[in-house]
């Protein structure tokens, strides 16, 4: 590979104060009831279907506004009670209501490994997951719903996690394609070109170190990058050390070119890139909602795009967002309506599109301030045309659908369970994040013994 070499970096050791992924369901005892919600059933003359979420703020919240109301048209004789719940409480909240005998309806979470505390607690919902259902969705987002040899989540949304943003301008003025930063080689070197340049005191990255998760994600991608084969033997357990020890070396070598006074979080990260004061940043797709709402076009918009997208690799790299019904559910066929739904062509385009004035009949004064934006996640079915997103969703949109393969991000808990998650970003934040100088070999032999050590 080319690109800068990894010069001994200014000390940058903090604290590994973010919490770790756990979930308190594991602690739960006693088998879930196999019998899961059926949509057969005339789901009106039920309870309320309860539906808790941390969907709570900004695009994420006109998400699940649009969802439902979209539902309520779909279904008015099923009453429901959406409850957002903090994201520091949500999984408390539902241990507590689930100890206690009244869980709800159904939850937004992330499906995949991140559901394996659950596995106890969950309904099943094969009798919702029928023939058009399961051709519309590729190979991945119905393994991520299967736990136990059964479905158990119905996925809403997905997104792409190996995304690169870039500057326009900057990119021009250094003569660098932005078609070239869809592979490894490519992405190194337009750091390199960047930080030679005379034209531009941009900084080739921009990146977030105030937590390891960042650096995950972006090690996972280049990964994804050098071999899909080896991304997937990693995530098994598996040894593949050549292309792990490329990808850290890639890594390393991106994260010398950040500078010092590098990001807290990746919002900022992505805004730098939108102001110019960064050439590129590694991110998901949701990072376009946030360059939306700080006022910056995307490069089709004449006269107003300062940046574009691009995908790394041809293999995606996919987090979706699902909903997964509770055992014991006092509103089953309500909560199959709300899961069938949640399947279909309409509730996705529903979740993934900007709500209607309907949905959102009176917003707040802060929210009539800022234009409502999609929040960069798109239907996980790949039967969704992608003419009915506004760019960048509709790159996104349609290298998700034509891609032979689909992987399942491992920063996110879809390929990992919580405990596994948590020893991989303590491992990237001792070897990567903080460390003075990365021995690629040590950070190598750390990562991969934290996936098959755990």
């Amino acid at each position: 590979m080319t690109g800068p070499p990894t010069p001994r970096r200014t000390p940058r050791r903090r604290p590994f104060l973010a919490a770790l992924a756990t979930s308190g369901l594991a602690a739960l005892t006693g088998c879930a009831s196999e019998s899961g919600p059926t949509p057969e059933t005339d789901p009106s003359s039920g309870s309320p279907v309860e539906v808790l979420h941390n969907w709570t703020s900004g695009p994420n919240m006109l998400a699940s506004e649009s969802f439902a109301a979209a539902f309520r048209e779909a279904h008015p004789s099923v009453p429901t009670d959406v409850r957002p719940v903090a994201d520091a409480d949500v999984d408390d909240l539902l241990v507590r209501r689930v100890e206690g005998g009244d869980p709800p309806g159904t939850v937004g979470t992330v499906p995949g490994e991140n559901l394996a505390p659950f596995d106890d607690s969950l309904a099943t919902v094969d009798d919702v997951w029928t023939g058009e259902l399961t051709d519309a969705h590729p190979p991945l987002a119905r393994e991520v719903c299967r736990r136990d040899g059964a479905y158990r989540a119905v996925p809403v949304a997905a997104f792409r996690v190996d995304t690169v943003y870039y500057n326009v301008d900057i990119l021009d003025d250094v003569g660098v394609a932005p078609a070239s930063l869809s592979s490894v080689d490519g992405l190194l070197a337009a750091a390199e070109a960047v930080a030679a340049s005379s034209s531009t005191d941009a900084r080739p990255l921009g990146h977030a170190l105030g937590r390891p998760r960042p650096t995950l994600q972006l090690f996972a991608a280049l990964l994804a990058t050098v071999d899909p084969e080896a991304y997937r033997g990693f995530i098994s357990g598996g040894e593949p050390r050549s292309a792990v020890r490329e990808a850290v070396a890639a890594t390393s070598r991106l994260l010398s070119a950040v500078g010092d006074d590098a990001a807290d979080v990746q919002i900022e990260a992505g805004r730098r890139v939108g102001s110019g004061a960064a050439a590129v940043v590694q991110s998901g797709s949701w990072l376009s909602a946030s360059l939306r709402r700080a006022g910056f076009g995307h490069r089709s918009e004449a006269g107003t795009g300062s940046w574009g997208v691009v995908g790394l690799g041809d293999a995606p790299v996919v987090l979706y967002d699902a909903f997964v019904p509770p055992a014991g559910s006092p509103s089953p066929e309500g909560a199959a309506a709300w899961l069938a739904f949640a399947g279909s062509e309409t509730g996705q385009v529903a979740f993934n599109s900007l709500p209607s004035a309907a949905a959102r009949p009176d917003p707040s004064p802060e929210e009539r301030e800022t234009p409502p934006v999609p929040r960069g996640s798109i239907p996980p079915r790949t039967d969704v045309s992608p003419d009915r997103f506004e760019p960048p969703l509709t790159t996104v949109t349609r290298s998700y659908r034509d891609a032979d393969e689909r992987l399942p991000s491992m920063a996110h808990g879809l390929a990992f369970p919580p405990a596994t998650l948590g020893a991989l970003l303590e491992t990237v934040d001792e070897r990567l994040v903080s460390a003075e100088t990365v021995d690629v070999g040590a950070a190598t032999d750390a990562l991969v013994a934290a996936v098959t050590d755990a």
